[in-house]
């Protein structure tokens, strides 16, 4: 662990012909020089460059505003260019950053389709065409799903919901063929694209909102629906049928009450899933689960953001109310990161070239993630 030392700094002042010397001392400096945590109260975004050992917010719009106070519902990352990034926020629109969080832009397209008071749950680039990008969103109580081909310059609306308050929770890129696109609804449709979002058709009703959809990247027929109450979707054919994972869970209390989840991205049956009873895990596709025990209180803290280290399954990040915990051996052990901060952890996200470099977007620490009650009947 590294020490904290001080360090003086000598500043010379001349005052009538006499020197005097003034000692500054500048705390909280560990060895090597990097603080632990730099972050403001109500930090929206953080930043690590050393695997999570120190963190800084990355919250600069301009000279004079940041993103203080935000709260951040999704962070997507250009695999071909990981400087570049985008925010999915509530309530605040789209932001965008090209310098690797440095400093931010929010998005305004050309025509003011993209309303800056949207809340954008999930964000897909197109890793083919890095220009393509969809939205997942609420905006003016519907639902609905955005496309621009021109990195954000410009949106159009390509899914609107029929239903007022029913937000469009997930948006998702088949991983080798980017005409196939899957989208999760707040009224618990399951949809696919096979234009490019242009045109939509229902796979399935769940009857319970669906928060998060996954394509497995090591197999692209197997999909992953997570529902907010009703347990877990699986299709292992491209989503033509879906199985429901649900009398699986009852011997975990709380299990069903889900909130995030995360697929290997080598074993496409390796899924984890975090709920409000912990961390639960499956590695034959759903037949079977365990307990993923962490150093937190499994039955009373829920695990809000979960990701799988894109480089090296081993290792996982774990999102527990406002702490982070990483574990570097598929999840038997695992150790608390540095960041300090009063707000909820909602998102962490991995460099795809520098598994050092790590994110971590917060939410205000009252609001359940991903704010269903706010936006449904």
């Amino acid at each position: 662990m590294l020490k904290n030392v001080a360090f003086i700094l000598l500043t010379f002042l001349v005052l009538a012909g006499a020197v005097v010397v003034i000692p500054l001392v500048v705390p909280n400096l560990p060895l090597g020089g990097a603080p632990r945590s730099i972050l403001a109260p109500a930090a929206s975004v953080a930043k690590s460059f050393n695997g999570g050992e120190s963190w800084f917010e990355k919250i600069r719009l301009d000279t004079d505003r940041t993103l203080k106070g935000v709260s951040i519902l999704d962070l997507a990352i250009d695999v071909k260019d990981p400087n570049r990034l985008f925010l999915g926020t509530r309530g605040n629109g789209l932001f965008r950053s090209d310098d690797g969080g440095e400093s931010w832009r929010r998005v305004f397209d050309f025509f003011g389709v993209l309303d800056p008071s949207s809340s954008v749950f999930e964000i897909a680039i197109d890793q083919r065409d890095r220009e393509r990008l969809y939205l997942a969103t609420s905006e003016r109580g519907l639902g609905k799903v955005f496309k621009s081909e021109d990195g954000g310059q410009s949106f159009r609306e390509v899914y609107i919901t029929p239903v007022k308050n029913v937000p469009i929770f997930a948006v998702a890129i088949h991983p080798t063929d980017p005409r196939v696109l899957y989208m999760g609804t707040g009224q618990g449709g399951i949809f696919q694209s096979i234009d490019f979002g242009e045109t939509w058709q229902v796979l399935r009703w769940v009857n319970d909102p669906v928060i998060q959809l996954i394509i497995s990247p090591s197999n692209p027929r197997i999909l992953w629906a997570l529902t907010r109450r009703n347990g877990l979707w699986m299709s292992r054919d491209a989503g033509l049928s879906w199985s429901q994972i649900l009398e699986e869970w009852r011997a975990f209390p709380r299990a069903s009450e889900t909130v995030t989840m995360a697929v290997d991205p080598r074993s496409a049956d390796t899924l984890y899933v975090g709920s409000n009873f912990g961390l639960l895990r499956t590695r034959d596709g759903g037949a079977s689960w365990q307990e993923v025990s962490g150093v937190w209180a499994d039955d009373s803290l829920p695990v809000r953001a979960i990701t799988v280290d894109p480089g090296d399954s081993r290792v996982l990040y774990a999102g527990v109310n406002s702490l982070i915990y990483k574990s570097s051996d598929g999840g038997s052990r695992w150790e608390t990161l540095s960041l300090r901060t009063s707000r909820r952890i909602g998102v962490v996200r991995v460099h795809p070239k520098d598994s050092k470099i790590l994110w971590a977007g917060m939410s205000e620490a009252g609001i359940e993630f991903p704010f269903i009650g706010d936006f449904l009947f």
